[in-house]
């Protein structure tokens, strides 16, 4: 619990505004994601295209790592955005971004996730 001198509200946005400032060395689309499923709006497709351009960024410095996530007919199905534009998934296998997608259904989506840079393999494929 925090206590903020009168008047409050200012002072909480004040503090609030301060931490924002902090340089994480994070890009700004790090902890962003999308659920995509079959149908998806322009505006969903529009963001899925800017996370996967942000995770090809790779100078000055790497910006993300694109995880995909879904659990479809029961199984999760974890992959990895490659350089190439496939993705890997958990055990092994390539994927197209098309054959990934095709997984997907209205009621099973996937969840597209821009991690930190050098931490989708740990996530997505549960390797060191």
């Amino acid at each position: 619990m925090f206590f903020f001198p009168a008047p409050a509200d200012v002072s909480r946005r004040q503090v609030i505004a301060f931490v924002l400032t902090m340089d994480s060395e994070l890009a700004p689309v790090v902890g962003q994601q999308v659920t995509w499923r079959p149908g998806a709006s322009a505006d969903v497709e529009a963001r899925l295209a800017l996370l996967k351009a942000q995770a090809a960024v790779t100078t000055p410095r790497a910006s993300c790592d694109l995880v995909a996530r879904a659990n479809i007919d029961g199984a999760a199905l974890n992959a990895l955005l490659q350089a190439d534009g496939s993705w890997l998934l958990r055990g092994g296998e390539r994927r197209s971004d098309t054959a990934l997608r095709n997984a997907a259904s209205v009621a099973q989506p996937i969840t597209f996730t821009c991690l930190p840079p050098r931490s989708g393999r740990r996530v997505a494929l549960d390797l060191g």
